[in-house]
């Protein structure tokens, strides 16, 4: 009998081991991109980034994974990049822009932070924001705005 208890003990902890994810809640967005949300974040705002960052990188096919947490009214997204990416000067405006599209689209009037990471969501840089009124941001935006609710038809 204390070998059967012992037994079923030991698959009871490990199915509630390997049913948490340390990444968060995943939200699939479609067959390449999944959003991981932690925190005070919500699946709604997940799949509102999701959708987003889908509609702003439509043609690529390769698989994203991507995390979004909320504490208090911060939103903290992080996005796995390969290690060359992270000290790439010249990729830099690209990802400084990819925060002020967030920020101005996904959750105006937010504070959004864009963090750079490793596939497990380990921090590897967080992206500068482009000081506000900066031309570069402006331009950036404008030739790849891509208005938030284009997906809301989705079904």
């Amino acid at each position: 009998m204390r070998n059967k208890l012992s037994s079923a003990l030991i698959v009871l902890i490990g199915l509630t081991l390997f049913s948490c994810n340390p990444h968060g809640k995943s939200v699939r967005i479609n067959d390449h991109l999944e959003v991981f949300i932690k925190n005070d974040a919500s699946e709604e705002e997940g799949k509102k980034l999701g959708d987003y960052i889908a509609a702003l990188d439509s043609t690529n096919k390769n698989d994203k994974s991507v995390q979004l947490t909320k504490d208090a009214e911060v939103y903290t997204v992080r996005i796995v990049v390969p290690d060359v990416a992270v000290n790439d000067d010249e990729l830099m405006p690209s990802f400084q822009a990819l925060q002020y599209l967030i920020k101005e689209n996904v959750f105006p009037g937010k504070t959004v932070k864009l963090v750079l990471s490793n596939d497990d969501f380990k921090d590897k840089k967080t992206v500068a924001e482009l000081p506000e009124g900066s031309q570069d941001a402006d331009n950036t935006a404008d030739s790849t705005m891509v208005p938030a609710d284009t997906t809301a038809n989705k079904q």
